[in-house]
């Protein structure tokens, strides 16, 4: 359900200030929903001088969405009429304070540039100085638990408001997920909005987080005791934004760069200068679609089910992507296991799993589409404007079209190891 309203106004740091508090007074809310299944609010800008306060239900039932509705209103009908603890409000505080950031000028221009267009069109105000930040702080750390009761009392009356949308998807072949009648759902609003008493309520977080039992570093990932060193060449390259070049002795050149947010994560990028363009073109229905097909597998030499394990546990991701003049591996992993991700990029150049099955049904579902136009195909046919913009594409070199197989045979010839070898060679070349 959406229930569109005017945005809060944030022209000055005191109308800055109530937005916080409405943002606190929201997620005090949003915590008497977690008890029910699937249940998401939000409120955002939506368009022009309005904003959509959104509130998101599911169920296997149509009766067990109404049900669910009823109660969420009736958690913050209830909020309105009583407090909260100071438990809860201090989280609140915590929280918001830490969602508080001053622009400055290791800010990128491009953030900048959205701040003032926000400034510009709707009169937004942004932290440039410390001072402002430490005030806003001051005020939050001020609050008392009835200050939030005008904040209850706003997300009140946006629901009590004459402007409802309600989106609705459900399995036609089952009669229990029928759609809901209009009254049906304004019944349960109203129901929701005279309730006395809730069941939901605000549960504290565990005063002792527990650590989830994570799942082993494999040996060929684990950092050796003793790492061998080598003598950088390094330079600045651009002091101002702290971007450095080395180069290790083996000629490969690395550029680093601090990242604008302090998340403890690192993200690499290994490109290889081929690009699509330089396949033959009587060679490119051999080595279609490329990366998708390495990308079916894992790496060789660790089994599936433990690489899955580690890249879940340890919060890493690979992705290995071609373009027209280069290919990329894109990792992405927690600080502290750097080394594990650049060991498990090289395997996936050198020693990448050939994923036989997968490979075969592929293969198997490309055949059978033969002959007929794909959905994409279909698209360009209906639409001159993306076939004028793919012919100047080509003409100018930004896309050169790819041939894929277009026979049974040609389908057919398709060999998987050829793939790997491809692929190997192309990330070797160094």
């Amino acid at each position: 359900l959406i229930f569109p309203h005017k945005p809060l106004p944030t022209r000055t740091l005191s109308e800055l200030f109530t937005e916080k508090v409405h943002r606190m007074a929201l997620a005090a809310w949003s915590h008497r929903l977690n008890k029910l299944r699937g249940t998401k609010l939000a409120d955002s800008w939506y368009l022009g001088r309005t904003s959509h306060l959104s509130l998101t239900l599911e169920g296997s039932r149509t009766t067990e969405i109404l049900r669910d509705l009823r109660e969420a209103i009736s958690a913050l009908s209830v909020l309105r009429r009583g407090t909260i603890s100071e438990r809860e409000l201090t989280l609140l505080k915590e929280r918001a304070k830490s969602a508080l950031y001053v622009v400055t000028g290791d800010t990128p221009s491009a953030g900048w540039c959205d701040y003032y267009t926000d400034e510009i069109l709707h009169g937004d105000h942004f932290l440039t100085d410390e001072t402002e930040k430490k005030e806003l702080e001051r005020r939050i750390d001020g609050l008392r638990a009835s200050d939030l009761r005008p904040a209850f009392d706003r997300l009140y009356r946006y629901l009590m408001g004459p402007s409802k949308l309600a989106s609705f998807t459900h399995n036609a072949q089952l009669p229990e997920t029928a759609r809901p009648q209009r009254g049906a759902i304004e019944r349960a609003i109203q129901r929701g909005l005279s309730a006395q008493r809730t069941r939901l309520s605000f549960t504290p977080p565990s005063d002792e987080a527990t650590e989830e039992k994570k799942s082993a570093i494999p040996q060929l990932l684990t950092p050796p005791q003793k790492l061998p060193t080598a003598q950088l060449r390094s330079s600045k390259l651009h002091p101002d934004l702290g971007v450095q070049e080395a180069y290790l002795p083996n000629g490969i050149r690395i550029i680093l760069r601090p990242l604008p947010e302090a998340d403890s994560v690192v993200k690499i990028a290994i490109n290889h200068p081929s690009g699509l363009r330089d396949i033959p073109l009587d060679e490119q229905p051999r080595v279609a679609s490329l990366a998708a097909y390495i990308e079916l597998g894992g790496i060789a030499t660790l089994p599936r089910e433990q690489l899955d394990s580690f890249l879940f546990d340890h919060g890493v991701a690979l992705t290995l992507t071609e373009a027209m003049d280069w290919g990329a591996l894109l990792g992405t992993a927690p600080t502290d296991k750097t080394y594990s991700l650049l060991r498990l990029m090289k395997e996936k150049m050198l020693h990448p799993e050939a994923a036989t099955a997968d490979f075969e049904e592929s293969r198997e579902s490309l055949i059978s589409a033969l002959g007929r136009p794909s959905r994409l195909e279909q698209m360009l046919a209906r639409d001159p404007e993306r076939k004028l913009q793919r012919r100047l594409d080509s003409i100018l070199g930004t896309y050169i079209p790819q041939r894929e197989p277009e026979t049974e045979a040609e389908a057919r010839a398709l060999s998987l190891p050829y793939m790997i070898d491809f692929h190997t060679v192309l990330w070797t070349r160094t």
